[in-house]
Protein backbone atom coordinates (compact mmCIF):
# COMPACT_ATOMS: atom_id res chain seq x y z
CA UNK A 1 0.00 0.00 0.00
CA UNK A 2 1.44 3.36 -1.01
CA UNK A 3 1.89 6.37 1.24
CA UNK A 4 -0.75 8.32 -0.69
CA UNK A 5 -3.35 5.60 -0.06
CA UNK A 6 -2.51 5.58 3.65
CA UNK A 7 -2.90 9.38 3.83
CA UNK A 8 -6.23 9.10 2.01
CA UNK A 9 -7.56 6.45 4.39
CA UNK A 10 -6.46 8.45 7.45
CA UNK A 11 -8.08 11.57 5.99
CA UNK A 12 -11.40 9.80 5.46
CA UNK A 13 -11.38 8.49 9.04
CA UNK A 14 -10.51 11.92 10.47
CA UNK A 15 -13.16 13.71 8.41
CA UNK A 16 -15.81 11.18 9.43
CA UNK A 17 -14.85 11.58 13.08
CA UNK A 18 -14.97 15.38 12.82
CA UNK A 19 -18.39 15.29 11.18
CA UNK A 20 -19.72 12.82 13.77
CA UNK A 21 -18.55 15.05 16.62
CA UNK A 22 -20.19 18.07 14.98
CA UNK A 23 -17.00 20.09 14.52
CA UNK A 24 -17.28 23.40 12.67
CA UNK A 25 -16.91 23.43 8.92
CA UNK A 26 -13.90 25.73 9.07
CA UNK A 27 -11.93 23.19 11.10
CA UNK A 28 -12.88 20.43 8.67
CA UNK A 29 -11.67 22.55 5.74
CA UNK A 30 -8.40 23.28 7.54
CA UNK A 31 -7.86 19.53 8.08
CA UNK A 32 -8.58 18.99 4.38
CA UNK A 33 -6.03 21.65 3.44
CA UNK A 34 -3.36 20.17 5.74
CA UNK A 35 -3.89 16.71 4.25
CA UNK A 36 -3.63 18.15 0.73
CA UNK A 37 -0.39 19.83 1.77
CA UNK A 38 0.88 16.47 3.04
CA UNK A 39 -0.05 14.80 -0.24
CA UNK A 40 1.76 17.57 -2.12
CA UNK A 41 4.95 17.02 -0.11
CA UNK A 42 4.78 13.25 -0.63
CA UNK A 43 4.26 13.64 -4.35
CA UNK A 44 7.16 16.10 -4.63
CA UNK A 45 9.63 14.07 -2.56
CA UNK A 46 8.77 10.37 -2.83
CA UNK A 47 7.15 10.23 -6.26
CA UNK A 48 9.48 12.88 -7.76
CA UNK A 49 6.70 14.63 -9.66
CA UNK A 50 7.26 18.13 -10.92
CA UNK A 51 5.76 21.06 -9.02
CA UNK A 52 2.71 21.67 -11.21
CA UNK A 53 1.66 18.01 -11.44
CA UNK A 54 2.07 17.51 -7.71
CA UNK A 55 0.09 20.68 -6.99
CA UNK A 56 -2.77 19.84 -9.36
CA UNK A 57 -3.02 16.25 -8.11
CA UNK A 58 -2.89 17.25 -4.43
CA UNK A 59 -5.06 20.35 -4.24
CA UNK A 60 -8.45 20.22 -5.84
CA UNK A 61 -10.18 23.39 -6.92
CA UNK A 62 -12.78 23.04 -4.17
CA UNK A 63 -10.06 22.69 -1.52
CA UNK A 64 -8.40 25.92 -2.60
CA UNK A 65 -11.70 27.82 -2.86
CA UNK A 66 -12.95 26.60 0.50
CA UNK A 67 -9.66 27.45 2.23
CA UNK A 68 -9.74 30.98 0.79
CA UNK A 69 -13.34 31.37 2.00
CA UNK A 70 -12.37 30.27 5.51
CA UNK A 71 -9.46 32.74 5.61
CA UNK A 72 -11.61 35.62 4.33
CA UNK A 73 -14.31 34.79 6.85
CA UNK A 74 -11.73 34.63 9.66
CA UNK A 75 -10.30 38.07 8.86
CA UNK A 76 -13.76 39.51 8.33
CA UNK A 77 -14.89 38.33 11.78
CA UNK A 78 -11.64 39.52 13.32
CA UNK A 79 -12.02 43.02 11.90
CA UNK A 80 -15.66 43.08 13.02
CA UNK A 81 -14.63 42.19 16.59
CA UNK A 82 -11.93 44.88 16.56
CA UNK A 83 -14.41 47.52 15.38
CA UNK A 84 -16.82 46.59 18.20
CA UNK A 85 -14.10 47.11 20.83
CA UNK A 86 -13.40 50.65 19.64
Amino acid sequence: MSVINIIGIILVIVLLALSLFNVSLSKIIIVLFISSLGLFVVRMTIENKDFLDAFINSFGLMTIISFVVVIVNFYKNRSFENSEKE
